[in-house]
């Protein structure tokens, strides 16, 4: 698993309330549930069932502290996932099943959730018992959210707001399926709108990026807009705290853009990302 950051969202000389706080992240999943390869017909050193026994070490060091999030592309990606949703069709899918039962609290939908089309990721949103965010996928024709743009958690007195953004590659990628029934607007407006009201909502502000970087995009983003633009975050005038990044298939420990940290677990469950967060006030009942 990867190394716990510290990200110290605030201090002073004078302490008189702090508290701790664990954000624990997977990205790019890809139908991994299991610790198995199904491919290779050997075990795998990834998958959800791996990560639930570190997700439950956490817990049981930090108990009520543990937030637990995934940064986009769950549902496909692997035979395991592929078969219960082309072949055997069950409400959960077990992906979805493994999460319930590890307890995630929030996810962001990445641009492969939608190749089986609205209505198998439809049944997967509806079968999970944590919630979903999503500050640019909007439904047609109405062009509403059909997800908020970001939920508000709180752990020991703490609001901790949690946003999502996903490439919008996939309107590309999957253009057949989701013409005339859901866009993907472009992160950077969208963005703009959602974060300085993020802000404003919590102590500590989270973005689940299902996006890289930075870098070329693989289509003509004319009229779409780019893929990997995560790093982009850090110029905005209402800042997050922190950002999981996610879709690129990379491992960042910890980057630092402008006061904001960047983290990117492995794909397929292979690793989390595992963010310490401290929190002081100045004095009893101020602002963390």
């Amino acid at each position: 698993m990867l190394p716990a950051l510290l990200l110290l969202a605030a201090v002073a000389a004078t302490n008189t309330d702090t508290t701790h706080l664990v954000i624990v992240a997977t990205a790019d999943v890809h139908g991994h549930a299991t610790e198995w390869d199904f491919v290779s017909d050997r075990a795998f050193g990834g998958g959800l069932a791996r990560a639930a026994r570190a997700i439950d070490s956490l817990r049981a060091r930090y108990p009520g502290q543990v937030i637990v999030v995934d940064a986009g592309d769950l549902l496909e990606g692997e035979p395991f996932a592929d078969y219960f949703a082309r072949v055997a069709p069950r409400d959960p899918h077990p992906v979805i099943e493994a999460m319930n039962l590890i307890g995630y609290d929030v996810a962001t939908p990445g641009d492969h959730d939608f190749d089986y089309g609205l209505a198998t990721f439809g049944r997967a949103v509806r079968a999970a018992t944590f919630r979903w965010v999503s500050g640019n996928s909007r439904d047609l024709p109405g062009d509403t959210l059909p997800f908020p743009a970001y939920l508000v958690l709180r752990r020991n007195g703490v609001r901790i707001g949690i946003a999502g953004f996903t490439t919008p590659g996939g309107i590309v990628w999957n253009a057949t399926a989701l013409r005339g029934k859901l866009r993907v607007a472009r992160i950077g407006e969208s963005a703009a709108r959602v974060l300085p009201e993020l802000r404003r909502e919590s102590d500590l502000a989270v973005v689940l990026m299902h996006s890289g970087m930075d870098g070329g995009s693989s289509y003509d983003t004319t009229g779409v807009g780019g893929e990997n633009v995560a790093a982009t975050l850090a110029a905005e005038a209402a800042k997050p705290d922190l950002v999981v990044v996610g879709h690129s298939h990379r491992e960042m420990i910890d980057s630092v853009i402008g006061g904001v940290h960047f983290v990117e677990p492995k794909p397929f469950a292979q690793s989390l990302a595992v963010v310490h967060v401290d929190l002081a006030r100045r004095a009893p009942g101020e602002p963390w």
